[in-house]
C-alpha cells in the first residue's frame, strides 16, 4: 500500500481551474447526468458531475501538459481525438475515427473534456499539501481552516494539509486569476515553452510565472473609471540562469519598464504605476549569446487598484 504522505496518482481538473488530487473510479449515469466517483484523502469519497470537469487525469499531469478538449492522452502513445464512451475499472472506451475502442486503463494518462476558465475573481485560493488547489471563502475556527466551497459545501481542514492560503482582498487582482494570452514568437531554435505557474518557496514567494526568452505574454486587466493602479512583483532570473536577458513591461502600448537582467543577478522588486490600459504585456528576450537554462520568474505578480484601496489607512513613507 501507499505510505500516508504519497499523493494519489490521479486528479480531476474542474472548469473553474481547481485541481482535486484523487483516485478516479468509474463513470456512472447517462448524458448530462454522468458523474465520476473519486476518492481523496482530504475531500473524501464523492461523485462529481462530468459537466463540471475540464479533464480526468488518471495520472496527474503538470500545469503545462497538453490539454486539447475532446482528446485522450496515452502513456507512450499518440493522443486520440474522440468522445468518451465509458470509464470502468479495467478499461476506458473512446468513440473515435476507428469506431469504439476500449483501451486498458493503465495505458491512459488523461481525457480532456473542455478548457478550464480563469479562477473566480472573488475567491480565496487554498493550496493543499497533496497538490490540490481549491477556491472558496475561508474563515478560521480553532486550529482549523474552514472553507465554504461552491460544490463541496463546508470543508474543515487541519493546517497540516494546507500548503498555502491566499485571501481575496478587494482592490488586488492577482495575475494568475486574469486571462493570459501568449503571442507566438519565432525563436532562434524551437519555439520556447509556454509560460507556466509554479509553486514558490514559502519564505520568499508563493507562486510565480516562469517566462522564457522570445516570449510575449499578455494579461487582460480589469479596466474602468478610477483604475489608477500599481503593478507589483519581484522579477528574478530562473535558478542557474546562464543568459543575459532584456525584460520589458508594457501597459497597452506604453513601455513602463525595461531593463537588462544579467545572469546571476539579484531579484528586482517592481512597483510600476499603471495607466488605465486594457492589458499588461511582459516581453522577455535574449540580450547577448544564447545559453541555457534561461528565463525569468515573476513572483506573486499582482495589480493594486489604488482607487479601491486608498480608503484604507496607508503606511507613511519616510521623508
Amino acid at each position: 500500500g501507499q505510505s500516508g504522505d504519497q499523493p494519489l496518482p490521479g486528479a480531476i481538473r474542474l472548469l473553474n481551474g481547481e485541481v482535486w488530487r484523487a483516485g478516479l473510479q468509474n463513470v456512472e449515469g447517462v448524458g448530462h447526468e454522468q458523474s465520476i466517483g473519486i476518492q481523496s484523502k482530504t475531500l473524501g469519497t464523492r461523485k462529481v458531475p462530468l459537466a463540471s470537469l475540464a479533464s480526468m487525469e488518471f495520472v496527474a499531469g503538470g500545469p503545462d501538459a497538453p490539454r486539447e478538449p475532446g482528446t485522450l492522452y496515452r502513456i507512450g502513445g499518440e493522443p486520440i481525438p474522440g468522445k468518451l464512451v465509458w470509464v470502468r475499472q479495467k478499461d476506458i472506451a473512446l468513440d473515435c475515427a476507428l469506431g469504439v475502442i476500449p483501451l486498458p486503463r493503465q495505458s491512459v494518462e488523461r481525457f480532456v473534456l473542455a478548457r478550464a476558465r480563469p479562477a473566480p475573481p472573488e475567491s480565496d485560493t487554498i493550496g493543499l499539501t497533496d497538490g490540490s488547489l481549491l477556491y472558496g471563502q475561508t474563515g478560521f475556527d480553532g486550529s482549523q481552516l474552514v472553507v465554504n466551497h461552491e460544490t463541496l459545501g463546508e470543508l474543515r481542514l487541519d493546517w497540516n494539509v494546507v500548503r498555502y492560503l491566499r485571501r481575496h482582498v478587494a482592490g488586488i487582482d492577482w495575475l494568475e486569476q486574469l486571462a493570459m494570452t501568449v503571442v507566438e514568437r519565432v525563436g532562434p531554435a524551437l519555439p520556447p515553452p509556454v509560460p507556466r505557474w509554479h509553486e514558490g518557496h514559502d519564505h520568499d514567494h508563493r507562486r510565480a510565472v516562469r517566462i522564457m526568452p522570445n516570449t510575449v505574454v499578455r494579461f487582460a486587466l480589469k479596466t474602468g473609471p478610477q483604475r489608477s493602479g500599481l503593478f507589483r512583483s519581484e522579477l528574478a532570473a530562473v535558478p542557474g540562469c546562464r543568459a543575459d536577458l532584456k525584460v520589458s513591461v508594457l501597459a497597452g502600448e506604453a513601455t513602463l519598464w525595461q531593463q537588462r537582467v544579467a545572469a546571476g543577478s539579484a531579484p528586482i522588486p517592481l512597483s510600476l504605476e499603471l495607466p488605465d490600459a486594457g492589458e499588461l504585456t511582459i516581453e522577455v528576450e535574449f540580450d547577448g549569446p544564447l545559453a541555457f537554462p534561461c528565463g525569468i520568474d515573476l513572483r506573486d505578480p499582482h495589480v493594486l487598484n489604488l482607487a479601491h484601496i486608498q480608503s484604507q489607512p496607508q503606511t507613511k513613507k519616510p521623508n
